[in-house]
């Protein structure tokens, strides 16, 4: 769902667009209800999308995630809101 989306593009940025691990993956996971293998898929997706990325991504992300990048990508600050609406990630102070 788009809050799923948001949540995960925002700890994209947080990470700088690198590949999180194992133990990043399954802390998103649980923020929003899915298997760290979902979110790896989808900050895949994102890194296909990240002009800025080195990673290679995956070749075709959903429409969901290419809204969401398109919306988010030039407004980090109205990410971080809409992600801390979205999910329980409080007052975090990492961006």
């Amino acid at each position: 769902d788009k809050d799923d989306t948001i949540i995960v593009l925002y700890e994209y940025h947080l990470l700088g667009g690198t590949a999180p691990t194992m133990a990043q993956k399954e802390r998103i996971a649980k923020l929003i209800n899915k298997s760290a293998g979902s979110v790896k898929m989808k900050m895949d997706n994102f890194a296909s999308l990240d002009p800025n990325s080195n990673r290679k991504g995956l070749e075709h992300p959903s429409q969901l995630d290419v809204d969401v990048w398109n919306e988010y990508s030039r407004d980090w600050s109205k990410l971080k809101r809409d992600a801390q609406q979205a999910g329980d990630i409080g007052n975090d102070t990492r961006i």
